[in-house]
């Protein structure tokens, strides 16, 4: 259906015969519709709807064959942070233990934002009136972020974004030891709660 603009072929009827006034000539707006939709397709698959954003993370430098060797970390320094599938995340201070390393370590679920937080900041302080805190190194705790297979990328952040929150300077991601993932699939059996994809693979 065209669209026209203009007056029609009688605006002059009526009138005396001789001069007549020409009427104003029909434009045709069909095509620029079809324009219309073109210039929008056009923007539309050329603009940047959002800006991909990255994360700075600061890693320690290569070691180098003539670096002094680096005292031992005290395990009552380490926290030890496990971001699992199916949006879980636990934690446990100090060491891995086995059955046969003299018993198992204390591992507790806790929520994402306040829940990780409160316990970040509760152990930051209390290791602040330890004897390891120093004039030279008053915040000793260091947190190790361990990533499973299955969590999502959006954990990841999550996580990075509460050590920013807490102050948390000494922190670093590694992957989830085989070890640790059964000792996650054994608390999840033990609670009741449906296995995640990276404890699923300890039984298949």
């Amino acid at each position: 259906m065209a669209a026209d603009v203009g007056g029609g072929e009688d605006s002059g009827k009526g009138k005396k015969k001789g001069r007549g006034k020409k009427g104003t000539p029909r434009v045709d707006m069909t095509p620029m519709v079809d324009l219309g939709f073109l210039l929008l397709t056009f923007f539309i698959l050329t603009a940047t709807m959002d800006d991909p954003k990255s994360m700075p993370i600061v890693v320690p430098a290569d070691k180098e064959a003539n670096d002094p060797p680096q005292d031992p970390v005290a395990e009552s320094k380490v926290m030890n942070i496990i971001v699992s599938g199916e949006d879980r995340i636990y934690h446990y201070m100090g060491k891995t233990r086995g059955e046969g390393d003299g018993g198992g370590m204390e591992l507790q679920q806790v929520s994402y934002g306040k829940g990780i937080r409160d316990n970040v900041l509760k152990n930051k302080e209390r290791l602040k009136k330890s004897r390891f805190a120093t004039k030279d190194d008053p915040d000793p705790m260091i947190v190790m972020i361990k990533i499973a297979k299955d969590a999502r990328y959006a954990n990841m952040v999550d996580i990075i974004d509460e050590m920013n929150i807490t102050r948390q300077t000494k922190y670093m991601l590694i992957d989830l030891s085989k070890q640790e993932a059964e000792i996650v699939a054994d608390y999840e059996k033990g609670e009741g709660m449906a296995k995640s994809s990276v404890t699923k693979t300890l039984t298949e």
